[in-house]
């Protein structure tokens, strides 16, 4: 019973797997090379059937070429030439007995192998025999051009006395009146067709043939193999009886050096552990040991083990390197550790481990220094996984201790990078608020010695363009996010320093709503710039006649992330022939200009009791500047 087992388990099932996967193999290569032979065998009759048209259209442009040869060349008369081209072709004869036909555009047969009376005058084409006078036609259809065509009809094949399928080049010669023709059959096409076919079947069987005599004798040798791997295992298996039943007697363990597989030499572990387990267990323990210890050896980071039951902390020869230590100069002590760690860092090195021990934390991660021999610090990592019994009592903690100094000292290199950086932009900032505002002051003592009104409102003008780039580099300069500007602050200084600048506190009232927007600056000086102007219009044009006014401005972002800006007053209004499209005062060009040019938005005055524009845009999104 056992033989039969291991006989259908080791040969024949192997076997029927093989067969199986042989006869899938064979399948799908018989299936892949009949499709592979339909394919090569189409593409090879379109290739032969273009070959022979080809052919056929070189037939014809030889003897067209050979008539204008002798034309050009020869002193004959024409009707000579034309007698001596109708005698040629009326004699050539081709390959499966091929030969050219000539007719004129009237229907008279000029030349033709196989109807007599081949002259110049030709011979009528009998137009009362319709399958004759059809095939004239179209023929005299596809080849009335220069360049020819194709045709397939029925026509007689003379010397077998039968009507076949044909394909006929015809192609007109002008000068002649004449429709040059010559063909094939299609049967003599289908006949070689045919041969190139049966070759390529009758590769194919060798190939089929030949895989399967390889299958045949693989199938062979590997029931050969199987049959002998059987009696071999057959043999090994009573060894190893013999062996069992003498080790059982003696008392002693199985000698593995006398077992040659693999697969019997693991039933002798199992058995040599059940003989010899205290022995067998000391041996895993002492390659545990081993493998451990090289662990450690090539780790380039330091190992530390924390063993909560028994109270003891190891620091590998690797860690204690890392300090500057040798192995026995360091002991392996929590006093030891703690006294190396820096006092400033013991706090977050105690919460570390509090916080892992409660499982507060998913693992155990530390930063914080630790004093070396030499005297200096340096920053170390710490990471561990902890080994926890059923109970829920942590039993050990083992991890690595990785040296980070060099990424701090880049880390603090790079932090006080960032603050030169930032310290630089806030002075150019302060600098340039600083220039303006000279540049406003100059203006200012230059307006004294003007008396023209006109001329004092335009140093007035540019004094407050001025002061409004000069508030966003002092709001810039204050601010600790030198990339944003808070519209809200920015746009009210620029509005109550217009109130400070047109005496008019206490008569004007602002009205100023804007929400949470902060722009760069790309965007921020050009509004700053629009509600300026737009505030100083209103300021000094709109409540003339008036003991009271109000300027309302709003800014917000809609719902495409749009800036939108409002400003409005009750005054007076604007003239109603004024054209916001082309302004003709200097703020409102100002205005439209940055609008449309420099902010890429648009701009509408909107119907109100006083003056109301409604300006939107994208924020300006530029690139980073180095």
């Amino acid at each position: 019973m056992h033989k039969k087992s291991l006989l259908r388990r080791f040969i024949i099932i192997p076997i029927v797997t093989f067969f199986v996967f042989a006869f899938l193999i064979t399948f799908i290569f018989v299936n892949f090379e009949y499709d592979r032979f339909n394919r090569d065998s189409k593409v090879y009759e379109e290739t032969y059937v273009s070959c022979e048209k080809q052919e056929l259209k070189s037939r014809i442009e030889k003897i067209i070429d050979y008539i204008e040869f002798q034309r050009t060349y020869t002193s004959q008369p024409e009707e000579e030439i034309k007698n001596d081209i109708i005698e040629l072709i009326s004699t050539l004869r081709f390959e499966n007995d091929e030969y050219i036909f000539v007719f004129s555009t009237s229907g008279q047969v000029m030349a033709h192998p196989y109807i007599s009376g081949k002259t110049s005058s030709g011979n009528p084409i009998n137009i009362f025999d319709q399958q004759e006078y059809k095939v004239f036609k179209s023929l005299l259809e596809v080849g009335n051009s220069e360049q020819g065509g194709f045709l397939t009809y029925l026509w007689k094949n003379y010397p077998l006395e039968q009507m076949e399928l044909k394909l006929t080049y015809s192609r007109f010669y002008a000068p002649w009146d004449w429709v040059v023709s010559t063909g094939v059959f299609i049967e003599d096409i289908n006949a070689i067709v045919d041969i190139g076919k049966q070759t390529m079947l009758e590769q194919i069987r060798k190939t089929i043939i030949f895989i399967v005599i390889i299958f045949g004798i693989v199938l062979a040798g590997f029931v050969f193999l199987l049959y002998w791997v059987t009696k071999l295992i057959e043999s090994e298996i009573m060894g190893f009886n013999s062996k069992l039943k003498t080790a059982i007697y003696e008392g002693k363990a199985i000698d593995q050096k006398t077992i040659k597989y693999k697969e019997i030499s693991s039933l002798v572990s199992d058995m040599n552990e059940l003989i010899l387990s205290f022995a067998a267990t000391q041996e895993n323990l002492r390659t545990s040991e081993e493998r451990w210890q090289l662990a450690i050896k090539g780790n380039t980071d330091g190992i530390w083990d924390i063993n909560f039951k028994t109270n003891t902390y190891y620091f590998s020869p690797r860690w204690k390197e890392m300090l500057g230590y040798a192995d026995d100069e360091f002991e392996n002590t929590n006093a030891q550790l703690r006294s190396k760690i820096h006092p400033d860092d013991l706090p977050a090195f105690d919460k570390a481990l509090s916080e892992y021990l409660n499982r507060l934390t998913p693992f155990y991660k530390v930063e914080y220094r630790m004093k070396c021999k030499d005297g200096f610090y340096k920053w170390i990592l710490s990471r561990g996984q902890g080994l926890w019994d059923s109970s829920g009592n942590i039993i050990r903690i083992v991890g690595s201790h990785t040296d980070i100094t060099e990424t701090k000292q880049s880390e603090k290199i790079l932090m006080e990078t960032i603050k030169v950086k930032d310290y630089l932009l806030k002075e150019i900032h302060h600098r340039v608020k600083n220039n303006l505002q000279v540049i406003s002051s100059l203006l200012n003592l230059q307006a004294k010695d003007v008396h023209d009104p006109f001329v004092i409102e335009v140093f007035r003008e540019s004094q407050n363009r001025i002061r409004a780039m000069a508030v966003l580099h002092e709001k810039l300069y204050g601010t600790k996010d030198i990339t944003q500007i808070g519209l809200k602050e920015y746009i009210s200084d620029i509005c109550r320093s217009l109130i400070r600048s047109y005496g008019v506190y206490g008569k004007v009232e602002l009205d100023i709503s804007i929400r949470d927007v902060s722009l760069g600056m790309e965007s921020a000086v050009p509004c700053g710039l629009i509600v300026n102007e737009l505030v100083s219009n209103s300021l000094k044009y709109a409540f003339r006649d008036m003991e009271k006014g109000l300027v309302k401005i709003t800014i917000l972002k809609d719902e495409d992330s749009k800036v939108v800006i409002i400003t409005e007053d009750n005054g007076i209004g604007l003239p109603k022939d004024i054209d916001i499209e082309n302004p003709s005062t200097l703020g409102l060009q100002l205005v439209v200009s940055i609008v449309e040019n420099q902010l890429h938005g648009k701009i509408y005055l909107c119907e109100s009791q006083g003056t109301k524009f409604r300006i939107t845009f994208k924020e300006l999104n530029y690139k980073e500047r180095i």
